[in-house]
């Protein structure tokens, strides 16, 4: 069986190995959330999230090598119980968190699905895996404004990552903070991180929601939006960009 990857979220995997003390990552995820603890008291998330994003990138690019090499299908090992948060407080954020990584999932999915003729196969190749940060830096040169924006797709992805373990650290009371900045400051940032992220997804037109997606859910009516203000603001078209081509662009 073939062991499928994905560039753009790793957060299933993520909560898997912070929860499993006896894989060989959790050591730099416990690291990790060190440093989240020893800096969220003076800095706000925007900030908090700039000063680790190198960390959040290549811890991504490890837990996608230790998915390749896992000899248990992904699905089985990263599969958790449906997790019920007990804490009275958070409220606000324990409520979005389910429907932020409902739409996380679906997109990130989206993003890199099976095609006809398997464009994205070279993605099984543990070396192949990840792109270097350099190589994404490269793709925000480019003249095409949708290319550009895919560096833009995979910056948000990171982020929106990021938000969703942070809000998994608060309500699993790992991370001790007041319901109203959870609310004001975690929620919102992360939301703010899924609408950036579907839009550009929609932008680069590799994925495009469903009318009843739109219909049924404000978080899509708000990606949409925004995706039609950024499509406004570069006068495009559609110019499509292949998955393949993507991949060329990326690893060169």
């Amino acid at each position: 069986m073939t062991t499928q990857i994905n560039i753009f979220s790793t957060s299933e995997a993520l909560r898997h190995i912070t929860l499993n003390d006896a894989h060989p990552l959790h050591g730099r995820i416990q690291d990790l959330i060190k440093s989240i603890k020893k800096n969220i008291e003076k800095q706000d998330m925007e900030t908090l999230f700039d000063n680790m994003f190198m960390d959040v990138y290549a811890l991504r690019g490890d837990i996608l090598k230790s998915i390749f090499f896992e000899k248990t299908p992904t699905q089985n090992t990263v599969s958790e119980p449906t997790v019920t948060y007990n804490t009275r407080q958070h409220t606000a954020l324990r409520e979005a968190l389910p429907d932020l990584q409902k739409w996380q999932k679906e997109i990130a999915a989206h993003l890199t699905a099976d095609l006809p003729e398997q464009p994205l196969r070279h993605l099984t190749k543990p070396t192949d895996a990840y792109p270097t940060y350099g190589s994404m830096e490269l793709l925000a040169l480019l003249p095409n404004p949708r290319v550009r924006y895919i560096k833009k797709l995979f910056d948000k992805s990171l982020k929106l990552e990021f938000g969703i373990f942070l809000s998994e650290l608060v309500l699993d009371k790992r991370i001790k903070m007041t319901s109203k900045r959870s609310d004001e400051e975690v929620r919102r940032f992360t939301k703010k991180a899924l609408i950036e992220f579907g839009a550009y997804a929609i932008f680069t037109e590799f994925w495009y929601p469903t009318e009843e997606q739109i219909i049924s859910s404000a978080y899509i009516q708000s990606i949409k939006i925004l995706a039609a203000v950024t499509s406004s603001k570069h006068n495009l078209g559609g110019t499509r960009i292949s998955l393949d081509r993507l991949y060329q662009l990326t690893h060169g």
